[in-house]
Formats: C-alpha cells, sequence, structure tokens
C-alpha cells in the first residue's frame, strides 16, 4: 500500500464533508489494492489508540489490508497515549491506514507536527451561502421545491454541517415529496411535532424548563439509536449558543422581532420557543448553560457508552433545575 497514505489527520466540524472524503478515501484503498479492507471504528470514549494500534499492527486472516477510524483523537493528551501514536507514525504497519478524527480544528501540537501538511486536512463548516445552495441542490436532486424562506428555518432549526442536513433534508423529502414542495410552516410542523421525537422537540421542552418531558424525549431518541449521545449534545450546544446570543441582544434592547431578524430566526414556533426560553432563563444562566455543554462534551468523550444516558441525564438535570450549573461538580456553603 505504498501510494497510500498510512496516516491521515482529519479535523474540523464538517462532519458530511468529512464521511464523504472517507468513502472516497476507502474505494481508493479498494481499487489500489483490489481488495475488500477491513474497515474498524474506534472511539476514544470507549477505546483507547493501543487498541487501534494494535489492530493495525496485528494481521488479519481474511484480507490483506486494515483501515481503522479512531474518532476523538482531541482528547489524546498524556505522554502514555501520545508517544505510542508519534512511535507508530515513524514507522507504520505497511498494510494498514490510520484514520485520525476530531470535530475539532487542532489538537496536541506533538501530534500536528509529526504529520506532513499533506495528511492533514480540516474540514470547516460552509458558508451561509454555500449551506444555502448545498440545500437547494439536494431537494432539486429530489425534485422538491422549498423557498428561501424554508430553507433559513431549516438552517435556523438545523445544525449546519452537511451530515445532519442531509438527515433532514432526507425525512422532509420522503414526508413531502409526493406534496411536491415544503413550505417553512411544515418544516416546524415536521420538527416539532412528527411522531418520531427530535433533538429539536427536546430543546423546546428544555426552553420551557419541564425536566420529565424532555427525559421522555431523551430516552426515545437514545432508544431508537439514529443519534448518538454525542450527536444529540453537539445539537443541543448550537441550538443553546443561538438561545445566548438571542439574550444577549435582547439584553441590548433589542426587541424580540429585531433579535429574531438578526440571528435569521423565522419561523413562528421557532421564535415563540425563543420567547419561552427568554421568560424561563436569565442572560447570565443561558452562557452557564453553554459552558455546561463543554463539561458534558468532555464526560462523553471521557466515559464509555454505558454511562452516556445516566450523564445525558445529568446534563438535562443541570440544564433545566440548575440552570446552567454543573450538577456534578461540588458546591461551598460558605
Amino acid at each position: 500500500m505504498s501510494k497510500i497514505p498510512p496516516v491521515l489527520l482529519l479535523l474540523g466540524p464538517e462532519r458530511g464533508e468529512k464521511e464523504a472524503f472517507i468513502q472516497t478515501f476507502l474505494k481508493t484503498v479498494r481499487t489500489h489494492t483490489k481488495d475488500e479492507p477491513e474497515v474498524h471504528k474506534l472511539y476514544s470514549f470507549e477505546r483507547s489508540i493501543h487498541d487501534a494500534l494494535s489492530i493495525l499492527r496485528n494481521g488479519s486472516l481474511f484480507t490483506g489490508s486494515r483501515v481503522v477510524i479512531f474518532e476523538g483523537v482531541d482528547s489524546l493528551k498524556r505522554k502514555e497515549e501520545l508517544d505510542p501514536l508519534l512511535q507508530y507514525i515513524r514507522a507504520p504497519a505497511p498494510d494498514g491506514v490510520l484514520l485520525l478524527l476530531s470535530d475539532r480544528p487542532s489538537v496536541e501540537k506533538k501530534l500536528q507536527d509529526a504529520l506532513p501538511e499533506s495528511r492533514k486536512k480540516i474540514f470547516w463548516e460552509l458558508f451561509e451561502n454555500q449551506k444555502k445552495e448545498w440545500i437547494q441542490n439536494f431537494f432539486q436532486n429530489n425534485k422538491v421545491s422549498i423557498s428561501q424562506e424554508g430553507i433559513e428555518t431549516l438552517l435556523e432549526l438545523v445544525e449546519n454541517n452537511t451530515r445532519d442536513l442531509r438527515q433532514v433534508c432526507q425525512q422532509l423529502t420522503d414526508f413531502f415529496q409526493k406534496k411536491g414542495k415544503i413550505l417553512p410552516e411544515d418544516i416546524e410542523q415536521f420538527l416539532y411535532h412528527s411522531k418520531q421525537e427530535t433533538v429539536f422537540s427536546l430543546f423546546e421542552r428544555i426552553l420551557e424548563r419541564r425536566l420529565e418531558a424532555s427525559l421522555e424525549i431523551l430516552h426515545k431518541l437514545l432508544l431508537e439509536g439514529e443519534i448518538q449521545a454525542v450527536g444529540i449534545l453537539i445539537s443541543l450546544t448550537y441550538q443553546l449558543r443561538t438561545l445566548r446570543d438571542y439574550l444577549r441582544l435582547r439584553n441590548q434592547n433589542y426587541s424580540a422581532q429585531e433579535a429574531c431578524g438578526k440571528l435569521r430566526i423565522l419561523g413562528k414556533r421557532t421564535q415563540r420557543a425563543y420567547a419561552a426560553g427568554e421568560k424561563n432563563y436569565s442572560l447570565q444562566e443561558s452562557e452557564q448553560m453553554v459552558g455546561l455543554c463543554a463539561d458534558f462534551d468532555e464526560y462523553l468523550r471521557a466515559y464509555r457508552t454505558d454511562y452516556h444516558s445516566i450523564l445525558l441525564e445529568l446534563f438535562l438535570y443541570g440544564l433545566i433545575e440548575k440552570k446552567g450549573k454543573n450538577p456534578l461538580e461540588f458546591e461551598q456553603d460558605w
């Protein structure tokens, strides 16, 4: 596999483009080796980098090549984690490929410096006009029309990476295919009131400070398995940052209508949701809530998936009952 790079570092928040790159890369491996590679996907919160390196170094009885995708490489910070990886980069397995992934744009400097620029790629979030064009092209290719206001509503409600956008756009296409067009109110109705619960309906319950209803939706999402705990947290982080920005504008004496206009919050249902959030949370509390997202992002990456459900339950408790204070931190009364 001399023509295939043995190690690649793929960074950045644009998960859709990153996944498309990986699929193209795997096709290249198949073409070059004339064989189906053995592909392993490991997450840093479940498996160690030692497990990934062990898979690469140990030969397979069934195929001549192996590809290991290691998600969450930004969590590798300790010397006992980094040193074996750096050693592997210097002397990689001849029939293996290691793809190191992170949603963040950078990792430990020693790791970044160990790879040439040709083996590093950052997938940045698309610009606003690129996102709109992407959505327009998706629906055109599926012979469904959508207005510019509908596109704005979609971008307002969905975390802006093409993986999440593709999932929601496909769901909307399947549901409105016969109708042939999608209106802004259709998007709101679908995302907030479809029988299948979504992160958007969960966010609405958080803004209403309804803990029991939030937990019920969370359990349904995890049970359905279409979105992992980390994905739920990422989507909520995106929405909570918008809440914080909305409350900042309101604190600067912008009217609710002006604040919604600046943040492109166009849907009536969504505007009402943020109005409920304003009644239940202060600007300071919304900033704490965004900080809590960062705390629980670290927890989810540090602990195995067995603990993710209870961690998200604690996260919702921290958001709703403690208004952004970390429920896992000890509070002194003096």
